[in-house]
């Protein structure tokens, strides 16, 4: 072999070497850039273990807070029962006194969407019953069933709406042991009596042709708290054994 075609054969090995050498470098991964991509520092971690534990704690606090809407307030211990006699033969006609019974006014309201109050006299989802009797012969004007049915009906309604707004006005009080229960105890007096005066304007929207009245005797029992409204010819009598 000449000298011309070792140069030459020479010349050839290192072109194809410089080939595959630039195939090789073309395949082959550049570790650097997953490194690059993969490396975190030190705080990032830790704030990543941090806004973990925040998504847990909130989750916890989510599940606790469901857990106790679950547990619902127990109704009062207390035995209510009551009678009528009806005056007419006729039975037929409309009865002019009504009593209403609720012996579990919490269970009510989450029937009716009303939220009740949490603090004062209300808290540790006090037990709540309401008893009511409403008197079609006791009120102002004739007698008739128009007023005492329509009472007996909806009155309950306007007694949880004040009620409710009650426990608007006594979240600032929350955590204010003595405060609270003094505060929603007025409030529960006030918004007693503005259910009677919401339901009386009620009854005149909606049967402007009534023309009797109705009296009314009602007692609200909140936890160990007793509120009784008198209306008309009707009495309440409060007896201690």
């Amino acid at each position: 072999m000449s000298s011309l075609e070792l140069v030459a054969q020479h010349e050839k090995l290192a072109r194809l070497a410089k080939e595959s050498s630039k195939k090789g470098s073309i395949g082959a991964p550049d570790n650097s850039v997953f490194l690059d991509r993969f490396s975190v520092s030190a705080s990032s971690v830790r704030d990543q273990r941090a806004k973990l534990k925040q998504q847990r704690e909130a989750h916890e606090a989510l599940c606790a807070k469901a857990q106790e809407a679950q547990v619902f307030a127990k109704p009062p211990h207390v035995l209510a029962d009551a009678v009528y006699f009806r005056g007419g033969a006729d039975l037929k006609e409309k009865p002019l006194l009504r009593h209403v019974i609720v012996k579990d006014l919490n269970k009510v309201a989450r029937q009716l969407d009303f939220e009740m109050p949490t603090a004062g006299i209300f808290k540790n989802k006090a037990p709540m019953g309401m008893y009511a009797v409403f008197d079609g012969t006791a009120g102002s004007g004739t007698s008739g069933p128009v007023s005492v049915e329509f009472c007996a009906r909806n009155f309950h309604n306007t007694l949880l709406a004040g009620l409710a707004n009650v426990g608007k006005a006594t979240l600032v009080l929350a955590g204010q042991a003595g405060r609270a229960d003094m505060a929603t105890t007025k409030l529960v007096e006030a918004a007693l009596g503005q259910s009677l005066a919401a339901l009386d304007a009620e009854l005149l929207t909606k049967h402007p042709e009534a023309e009797d009245g109705c009296g009314a005797a009602i007692a609200l029992l909140i936890g160990e708290h007793l509120f009784l409204a008198v209306l008309g010819c009707c009495a309440a009598i409060l007896c201690v054994t």
